[in-house]
This record gives C-alpha cells, structure tokens and sequence, in this order.
C-alpha cells in the first residue's frame, strides 16, 4: 500500500487560507527501525541444544560438558537470535538448563559469551584457563537441575540479578555458551542437553 501524502494549510478563524499550503508531508507505517529509541519493552527466548559424545564417562566438578572428546567450536553451544536486531543490545534476566536425563540431581554452571570461543578441551576436559576470550566474556550462571515432576528428564531455573547485559557485534544477533559440570555425575551415552535464555532485548 503506498504511504498516504499528507498536506497542511494554516486558516483564519473562518476558514480563510493564510499563505501557500505547506509541501507535501509523506506519513509511512511501515515496519523498521527509523524510529526514535526503544528500549526494553521486548522479550526474546531462545535455546541451544547440545548432544554430548556416546559414551558414559564420568564428569568430575569443573569438565566441559561438550558435544565432541575433539576440542574447538563444536564444543559450544550457539544461542540464535537473542538480540532484537543486528548489533542489537539487550539484558539476560533468566537461564534454564534442562537434561533428558531423569536421575540428574546437581548444577551446570553457563559461560555466556559475545563471540564464538575455542575451548581448548573437548568433553570431559577440565574447562579452567582453557578458554582465551576474555575481551568477550559476558559473565556466567549456575543453575541447579532437579527431576521434580517430571518423568522424563530434569530441569532448572536461575534468575540474574542484576541482569547480565550484552551487546551483540554488528551484524550478529547470536550469543554463544559453554556448560561446565559444577556436580560430579556419571552421564549417559548421546546425552541431551538444553540451554534457554529470556532476554529484554531493545
């Protein structure tokens, strides 16, 4: 639908025209960004998965928790679209951590960051000094899960308080994540793993 044209003219009292009828003003509403600031007001949720190596070794306190013994990328968990747009500013209010694995009992410590990081360690690694990101380090959470309820698996919930603010690079709207085992557990083999963030995002 093309923009309605808008013009204006000032009038006396009884309706006479004073002067010339001002240009055109062109009025849009259309979607985007030329606005003037938001800030707050919108809530992103999003979530990573991370499948960990098809073996049963045991976690002590302190190993990454990965998807590969291999270290490097694949070993992080990716967070899509946590910022509201590119470049884009927000604060991290609350992580969940989840796990198919009904019997867990114990707490997985999230490592937030604004770049993709190579760990140094694969699965299993001790994660100490392992990582050299620290210009991108946005901070980290422990989060402690429990079966509850549920029959399937165990769940978690940690609020930030304050929140954790983040600022994306331009033209990435991702932020990324490593787990680390705060609890000593014997996993099972493909184990599954899920990381949510609830962002206010501006």
């Amino acid at each position: 639908m093309p923009a309605p044209m808008v013009t204006t003219q000032l009038v006396d009292r009884s309706g006479n025209p004073l002067g010339v009828a001002a240009a055109p003003l062109v009025t849009s509403n259309a979607p985007g960004e030329a606005h003037i600031g938001q800030v707050g007001g919108t809530t992103i949720i999003s979530t990573g998965v991370l499948i960990r190596p098809a073996d049963t070794a045991d976690y002590a306190v302190g190993d990454l928790i990965g998807a590969s013994t291999a270290p490097g990328v694949g070993n992080v968990i990716t967070l899509p679209g946590v910022a509201r747009i590119p470049g884009g500013t927000g604060r991290v209010i609350q992580v969940r951590a989840a796990t198919n694995q009904a019997a867990f009992a114990g707490t997985l410590r999230l490592h937030l960051f604004k770049t993709l990081v190579a760990p140094a360690v694969g699965d299993n690694g001790v994660l100490a000094a392992a990582v050299a990101n620290y210009v991108n380090y946005y901070g980290s959470a422990d989060v402690t899960l429990a079966q509850g309820i549920l029959s399937d698996g165990s769940k978690g919930f940690m609020a930030f308080s304050p929140p954790i603010a983040f600022d994306v690079p331009a033209g990435a709207s991702d932020i990324y994540a490593l787990l680390e085992a705060r609890t000593a557990f014997t996993p099972t083999s493909g184990q599954r793993f899920s990381i949510t963030v609830e962002a206010d995002v501006d």
